[in-house]
């Protein structure tokens, strides 16, 4: 029997068809979608260490694999110092500059070095320690924001952490940074389970692993694990339960502990020298830097070999040893003894103000570059700047519902009380103190975890609130 059916027909049927398989597919994808964010909201922690692993892995084997080095320069330092201890020249590398780099981040260099020694100087195993460590932080996270949130809430804080691409790329690179914020977000862990109904044996304990974290803090970023330090003590005793316990503890861990690693009791005496030089180590991080915060004032136009001698520093020429002062951080006086000043590589004599008011001058200006800035107008000198730009976008939010999280949240101290004051602590300390907007910027992802949490934190209490009242008579907490 022929067909009967017009081309318009086959056509509209056709159609129809196509419009219906399309439909079931999308309505498939749908379905499959809702799966995989079920299973992710049952196992947040497991599914933000697996997505913040790919990523990192998909990054350091690129980046490994096309032997770029242009996105972490500051990478080739920490492979380079464990390499030379590993062939046994640690002593006299970079002038004795490698084995002083070496002890103050020994907990990661060293850990490089053994992996260098196992199996032989490859780039690969730096960036896969930074991989592990930056999705150790994911993980962490969410850990933490278990203690506030509900799941699927604190897998979208702990999704922040795993893809922000600063803190992706951070961690995919042989730098130390990925070390530093694990340490710190294992903190906030111990102390959100050290709350008001907790034994004295889970304080003893609690403390004891919160001291083993401050040494290796303390020697992998001395001034971060310092400021860490009096933070531990403040969120130690802002928990109500066990008073003399945790003040006893809180003393033992700021006066006591630090004596074992060679600082003075609550690291004062390293918090007065840093004091005395802030304006030198801001010089410093400004020299050669393409997004200086403050420009350079030089004393010289530039000095010669006399000036040098007559300044106290070395007559050995404009070159290694003027340089290896600036690495010291050291400042000298002028030959009249009136400024102090540092030598730059071309061996120009460049002005330092340490003095209180300077340092009070600066604190506006160096307390935007290193929350907000680079803005995405200035996004104008280098695609790294620019990626940098527009990243802020992010980073302008987090801060106002951090900020919103941590006062709706207020009443769990135990789990705030940590992370608020080091986001206050380390970002007033970083305002001060650095000199270029890269390093601002980089520094900056030591509290994106806590950003994270605490702007999450927000956003579930201004829905809960949008939807007539907590969820099921609570606050939300799980």
């Amino acid at each position: 029997m022929a067909c009967r059916h017009s081309a318009v027909d086959v056509a509209g049927g056709c159609g129809t068809d196509v419009m219906r398989i399309t439909t079931v597919s999308i309505a498939g994808m749908g379905r499959s979608a809702c799966r995989v964010w079920d299973w992710a909201v049952e196992r947040p922690v497991l599914a933000v260490v697996v997505v913040s692993a790919t990523a990192r892995l998909a990054i350091a084997l690129v980046l490994n694999l096309f032997d770029i080095w242009s996105l972490a320069p500051d990478a080739g330092q920490y492979l380079a110092i464990a390499e030379a201890n590993a062939d046994g020249r640690l002593a006299g590398f970079w002038n004795g500059y490698g084995l002083s780099l070496y002890q103050t981040t020994r907990s990661f260099s060293g850990q490089l070095w053994i992996l260098f020694e196992l199996f032989g100087p490859y780039r690969l195993l730096g960036q896969l320690l930074a991989v592990i460590y930056g999705v150790l932080t994911a993980g962490l996270t969410v850990c933490l924001a278990l203690r506030l949130l509900r799941p699927a809430f604190a897998l979208l804080a702990g999704m922040i952490v795993a893809f922000l691409p600063s803190q992706v790329m951070f961690s995919s690179v042989t730098l130390r940074e990925s070390l530093v914020w694990a340490l710190l977000a294992a903190v906030a862990v111990i102390y959100s389970r050290l709350g008001p109904r907790t034994s004295r044996s889970s304080i003893v304990i609690g403390v004891a692993g919160l001291a083993v974290l401050f040494y290796l803090l303390a020697t992998v970023r001395g001034q971060t694990a310092i400021v860490a330090l009096w933070c531990m003590t403040f969120a130690l005793v802002a928990v109500r339960g066990h008073r003399l316990l945790r003040c006893g503890s809180a003393a033992v861990l700021l006066l006591v502990v630090p004596l074992f690693i060679g600082y003075s009791p609550g690291g004062v005496t390293y918090l007065m020298k840093a004091a005395n030089r802030l304006g030198t180590v801001r010089t410093y991080m400004a020299m050669s830097a393409d997004t200086a915060i403050n420009e350079l004032e030089p004393l010289y136009s530039q000095a010669g070999v006399g000036d040098l001698d007559q300044a106290g520093v070395s007559s050995g020429g404009v070159g290694d040893d003027t340089h290896l002062a600036v690495i010291d951080r050291s400042a000298y006086p002028d030959p009249d003894g009136r400024q102090k000043f540092v030598i730059d590589k071309g061996g120009r004599a460049v002005v330092v103000h340490n003095e209180l008011p300077a340092n009070l001058r600066v604190l506006p200006k160096g307390l935007l570059a290193v929350t907000l800035r680079p803005a995405p107008w200035e996004a104008a000198r280098s695609r790294k700047f620019q990626v940098a730009g527009f990243e802020n976008i992010v980073w302008l939010p987090l801060f106002v519902f951090a900020g919103v999280g941590a006062w709706v949240r207020r009443r769990d101290v135990h789990v705030v009380a940590f992370p608020a004051s080091l986001v206050i602590s380390l970002t007033l300390a970083a305002a001060v103190t650095q000199g270029n907007l890269g390093t601002a910027f980089r520094h900056r992802g030591q509290v994106l975890w806590v950003l994270a949490i605490l702007a999450v934190a927000a956003v579930q209490h201004i829905r809960d609130r949008s939807m007539a009242g907590p969820v099921n008579g609570k606050s939300g907490t799980p």
